[in-house]
Formats: structure tokens, C-alpha cells, sequence
């Protein structure tokens, strides 16, 4: 769990981050939205902001682990798997290996190696800079609107 607090009305609110958006209880502001964001090796991994501030934002990374960092330094999720040199955790493992994602639901990636896996959207890492990836040619994701509702089966997974 992670405490988020409202811009609008200072409450405090419980957020557990599988769970894609949670709104202020008190007011009904929207309060997480789910980004990449640089980590200190940098890499860009999938994160919560937890709260906006000026020019900056405090996030929670899907490991647990929290940063404050820097808006030039934050992704919405359609732009990163656009943009990043993605890479993946193969078979969760502890190193990740160099690919593309041919499709978002279920979300598989193509391994630069030829191995390919169905993966978890936590599993994945970016880095900017070289050839960006292409991005995945799917059916299931036709919009922005259907990507974010992949994402949330991506988180629960």
C-alpha cells in the first residue's frame, strides 16, 4: 500500500498499487496515474506517481522502491512502449534481455536472442536512446483508451 495525498484537498487515501487509477474519497479527484520513470541506474521502469509536486513528482516503482523525479524525467505508459528500447525479465528472472512487444493483450515480447514469452507488465524496463521499438500491431489496442485498460490487466498480473 501506498499513502497518496489529494492536490485539491489535502486528504490522505490508501492506494494499493495494483489497482490502475484511485480517486480522492473525499473529493473525487483522480490521484495515481501509472507512468515510467527514470530509476538512479538510468532506466526508465514502470511506476505510481504517488504525488505531484512542483516540477517534479514522488513516485512508487512496481518493486516497491520510491524516488522523486524530475517531469522531463516521467513517461505516460503509450509514449515509453513507443519510445523506449524496451527490455524484459525472461522468464522473471533477475536480468533482463533486449526485445520488442508484438502484442498487448496478452502482452508478449520478442527477445532480440528469438525466444519469445508472454510477460507481465512489471517485468518490463526501458532505455532511451538507439532505434526505438515498434510498436506492437494489435487488434486489442486500438486507442489510448484501450491501452490504459490493458494496463490494469498488466498490473494484476
Amino acid at each position: 500500500m501506498v499513502l497518496l495525498k489529494c492536490e485539491k484537498c489535502f486528504a490522505q487515501v490508501e492506494f494499493d498499487i495494483k489497482i490502475f487509477e484511485r480517486n480522492c474519497e473525499a473529493c473525487g479527484v483522480p490521484l495515481a496515474q501509472v507512468v515510467f520513470a527514470l530509476w538512479t541506474d538510468g532506466l526508465y521502469y514502470p511506476a505510481v506517481i504517488a504525488e505531484r509536486l512542483l516540477h517534479r513528482a514522488n513516485v512508487v516503482f512496481f518493486d516497491g522502491h520510491s524516488a522523486t523525479v524530475a517531469d522531463e524525467d516521467i513517461m505516460d505508459v503509450e509514449e515509453a512502449l513507443k519510445t523506449l528500447n524496451l527490455q524484459g525479465k525472461w522468464k522473471n528472472r533477475r536480468i533482463y534481455y533486449k526485445g520488442s512487444l508484438a502484442s498487448f493483450d496478452p502482452m508478449v515480447m520478442h527477445y532480440n536472442d528469438g525466444d519469445v514469452e508472454e510477460i507481465a507488465f512489471r517485468q518490463l524496463r526501458g532505455k532511451k536512446g538507439g532505434k526505438p521499438n515498434k510498436p506492437p500491431t494489435s487488434s486489442n489496442v486500438s486507442s489510448t483508451l484501450d491501452l490504459a485498460s490493458s494496463v490494469i490487466t498488466w498490473i494484476s498480473d
